[in-house]
């Protein structure tokens, strides 16, 4: 708003300046009165103002930048011509061409035809030139007439007419330009309607004024006022609004545009036939210059219409072609149309807003069977249940209510063959559309989707192999009853059969899942109408229990499993047997969750698998401490294999017969920060079980290598002072041969001082695999023991294929009573005949000792000899029975697990 006063003040300051400046060149010419003074005044100021404003129009304009600047220069031009006139300047004196009223109609006319509206195509610019030539040869009769007319009769000089005829040229030049940039208005773009009006119609005052001016002048007046100064005041007012304006043209100014190009095309040919009638009437005679371009006249206008016709004519047929094209179109669509209608796979139903059927697709004959013309005129309802029909009736009566709108409803149709489909009906009001005034309805077939759906749904939440419920519908049930038990106790019962693996890898995956039918099968006849039954995966299987006495029923469940395991499953003339593992949890305060509830029955169920005579435990809290301290444990463990914490102890192995040491037995123990020295048994289990083993085993290889390598020097002559090393099962893999050569390399150990330990558990399973293991590790000249013999289930034949070098007595049979000492007789006879080493553990008396001397047992452990100990014990030991040979102990280098874990 603040721009547009500063605008505003701007153009009137000009205004006054050039007003007060003609004024004063007027007051100086001999005889000038008010009316001079005035006419000088008004033609000064509107000069100035609208030279101004096109200026500044120029300067904030985005587009058309350069037009508005021309424009200013040719007001600026005119204005200086005007006041150059009223100085009486010699260069523009009576009878002399002047120039810058030829400049500013020059400048005037290349800055309007930036404002022009471009042409849509060849045929609009020819039109155009006619229009231009029209309108030359109207205006020039017109100016011609105004200029040379008042000089009729007088005598006039060549230079005179020549400057005459050269203002009355640029005077047509200017005028024709802004009639002919007002007739194409009619075309969008260019400047705006509130611009291109105002502008044009200046322009053309002007050149009507000075072409008045210039007759006064060549007619020998010599005074410069009168109706020339008024048009010429007016047309640059005119100028001065449209530089005012900045509005932008819409599409509702279209009408306005066209009218307004016509009547500027039609404009000067009226004013030109109007100029010929007066000269005719006032001098009964016409000019032979102005009868030829009277006739010319005539010609560009026939030409113009002969342009037109032809126009029109491509035009007619271009709109016929057009029609018949829309027509065909409109055809073809109807026919698509209705071959989409009579071909869908949809029931296309049209009805009145009553009910009744109008129109019926052929589709209802392929999908139900019925007749469709047998449908019109009666009501669907006899189609549907009488529920159904009522639903129909009342969507029907929403619809006629809201034209344009749509409902979908689904409900059961019914077939011809007296069955019934699913489907699914859209129903759109189309009361409001002339040509329909009905109801459509679009039915389609879902029958197959829904059988589909509800079999994905029971995919979903069943188990594919028993058809019980998987653990997603477990879960969500289990969910849903703990959510709301009202005065119901909640239990799970989490079953884990015995003995299943063995079927399975023994008879095959067929039988296996065979045998888990029959399970299946057998489980839902032990459990009651209300209680679930499902399989969570391989040969684990839960049921969810409710009963107001939950733990009762839960006990009743169980032991009807338990019993009906006791029987074997028959299948394809096989009896099979398997066991059953049963964990029992019940919902209270503390199990209120699926995932607690679960994890408890989990924990129950493992325990009852561990229990040799039990096959059903019920939860209790200490099974979860226990739980909570494993895995302490195995969180502390894993801390212990980078922290340094695991160390070896070593419990001598001497000759039974002299009492002399000949080797040592590398025993794992954890010095666990907070509860000193831990027990091999309370880790090892868990380490074997998370993997650890691997790496605790290796990492006690290489430093029982390294330790054994520093005993040698009290082995006696000829033989190694061995030392042993207990391996897991884990670690009998075709690896292990490559890290025992590693851990022999790096510490310099004779192979043959390397006793490898490993219990019988490592005969079972992959026995061939373990054969190739152990041959491999003799052919690096290692030996082996078989570690608690006699308490496995190993058979003769497999220690016979064994590479063993050494059978190693359980402490259990070294003892006081007969049967231990027969058991133990046994073993040392097997061990001479198979030509192996025994040696017996547990030795912890004379008497014991004596008696396996008698036996013909070689070697023994036992605290009568000495208990494990560090290896600076073991080196205390030997040294003081006087077996050193003098060389120094070596000081070894210590690694942890974690050391090995990663190399």
């Amino acid at each position: 708003m603040g721009a547009t006063r500063g605008i505003r003040a701007a153009v009137a300051a000009a205004a006054v300046v050039c007003a007060v400046a003609f004024v004063v060149l007027a007051s100086h010419r001999p005889g000038a009165g008010p009316i001079d003074l005035a006419a000088a005044a008004f033609v000064g100021g509107a000069g100035g103002a609208a030279a101004t404003a096109a200026f500044v129009r120029a300067a904030r304009a985005r587009g058309l930048r350069r037009s508005w600047l021309l424009v200013g220069i040719a007001c600026a031009l005119e204005a200086a011509h005007r006041a150059a006139e009223l100085r009486g300047s010699s260069f523009l004196a009576h009878g002399e061409v002047p120039i810058l009223h030829l400049l500013a109609a020059v400048v005037a006319t290349v800055g309007l035809a930036g404002l022009r509206a471009p042409a849509p195509d060849r045929g609009a610019s020819r039109r155009t030139l006619l229009d231009a030539a029209t309108m030359v040869c109207a205006v020039a009769l017109v100016t011609g007439n105004a200029v040379l007319a008042p000089a009729q009769g007088q005598s006039v000089s060549t230079t005179a007419l020549v400057s005459a005829l050269a203002v009355a040229a640029a005077d047509v030049a200017l005028a024709v330009a802004g009639l002919l940039i007002l007739s194409r208005a009619r075309y969008p773009g260019g400047a705006s309607l509130r611009a291109l009006l105002p502008i044009c119609a200046g322009v053309v005052s002007l050149a009507a004024g000075d072409a008045g001016l210039s007759g006064l002048r060549l007619a020998g007046a010599a005074t410069v006022t009168g109706p020339g100064q008024l048009f010429l005041g007016s047309g640059l007012v005119l100028i001065l609004a449209a530089a005012m304006t900045h509005d932008a043209d819409d599409t509702a100014v279209m009408p306005r545009r066209e009218r307004v190009a016509v009547c500027a095309a039609v404009g000067p040919v009226v004013l030109a036939a109007l100029a010929v009638s007066v000269y005719q009437v006032t001098e009964h005679r016409l000019p032979a210059l102005l009868a030829g371009g009277v006739m010319l006249l005539s010609g560009l206008l026939l030409a113009r219409l002969i342009v037109a016709s032809l126009d029109n004519l491509v035009l007619s047929r271009t709109l016929e072609s057009q029609v018949a094209e829309r027509t065909l179109e409109i055809v073809t669509r109807e026919q698509w149309f209705r071959s989409l209608v009579q071909h869908s796979s949809d029931v296309v139903t049209v009805l009145d807003p009553g009910g009744i059927v109008r129109y019926q697709s052929p589709a209802l004959e392929r999908l139900f069977g019925h007749d469709p013309a047998a449908t019109i005129g009666h009501s669907l309802s006899a189609l549907l249940q009488p529920a159904d029909a009522a639903r129909l009736q009342a969507a029907m009566a929403r619809a006629v209510d809201m034209p344009g709108a749509s409902f979908v409803l689904e409900f059961p149709m019914a077939h011809r063959d007296g069955s019934w489909r699913d489907t699914e009906t859209v129903i759109t009001s189309l009361i409001d559309v002339p040509d329909v005034r009905g109801l459509v309805l679009n039915t389609r077939d879902v029958t197959d989707r829904k059988q589909l759906a509800e079999r994905l749904a029971h995919q979903a939440y069943h188990d594919e192999l028993t058809g019980l419920a998987n653990r997603a519908l477990y879960q969500e049930r289990l969910a849903a009853v703990l959510g709301d038990r009202s005065a119901t106790q909640v239990a799970v019962l989490f079953c884990d059969l015995d003995g299943f693996k063995a079927v399975n890898d023994s008879q095959g995956h067929d039988v296996g899942d065979a045998l888990l039918g029959l399970v299946a099968q057998r489980l839902m006849h032990c459990v009651r109408t209300q209680d679930l039954v499902a399989r969570f995966g391989g040969d684990e299987f839960a049921v969810l229990v409710t009963d107001v006495d939950g733990l009762r029923a839960a006990r009743d469940v169980a032991d009807r499993i338990e019993d009906s395991f006791r029987r074997p499953f028959t299948l394809d003339d096989r009896e099979l047997r398997v066991g059953v593992s049963i964990g029992i949890a019940l919902a209270d305060p503390d199990a209120d969750s699926v995932d607690v509830l679960l994890r408890n029955a989990d924990l129950a169920m493992y325990r009852a698998k561990a229990e040799q005579d039990v096959a059903v435990v019920v939860f209790e809290r200490a099974m979860h401490d226990a739980l909570l301290a494993r895995l302490k444990v195995e969180d502390d463990l894993r801390a212990a294999l980078g922290g340094g914490e695991l160390v070896l102890h070593y419990q001598p192995t001497v000759e039974l017969a002299t009492g002399r040491p000949v080797g040592v037995e590398a025993l794992m123990r954890w010095y666990r920060p907070g509860c000193g020295i831990v027990a091999p048994q309370e880790f090892i289990g868990v380490a074997e079980e998370n993997g650890f083993i691997e790496a605790m085993g290796q990492w006690a290889l290489f430093e029982a290598c390294r330790q054994g390598a520093a005993w040698q020097r009290f082995a006696a002559p000829g033989t190694a002072f061995s030392v042993g090393v207990n391996i897991s099962a884990r670690q009998v893999s075709p690896s292990l041969v490559d890290v025992v050569a590693a851990a022999l390399a790096e510490a310099s150990l004779p192979p043959g001082a390397l006793l490898l330990e490993m219990t019988e558990s490592v005969l079972l399973g992959r026995t061939e695999q373990a054969v190739e293991v152990l041959r491999s590790l003799k052919r690096l000249g290692v030996r082996i023991a078989i570690d608690d013999f006699g308490t496995g289930f190993s058979s003769l034949s497999y220690l016979a294929r064994f590479p063993v070098d050494v059978l190693k007595i359980d402490k259990g049979f070294i003892d006081d009573s007969p049967n231990g000492s027969e058991l133990a007789r046994t073993i040392v006879q097997l061990g001479q005949s198979l030509r192996l080493a025994t040696v017996a553990e547990g030795i912890e008396t004379s008497v014991q000792r004596q008696a396996l001397v008698e036996m013909g047992c070689g070697f023994g452990q036992g605290f009568l000899f000495g208990r494990p100990m560090p290896a600076n014990g073991v080196t205390m030991l030997l040294s003081s029975q006087g077996l050193e040979d003098g060389a120094p102990v070596p000081e070894q280098r210590r690694t942890s697990p974690a050391e090995l874990l990663v190399s």
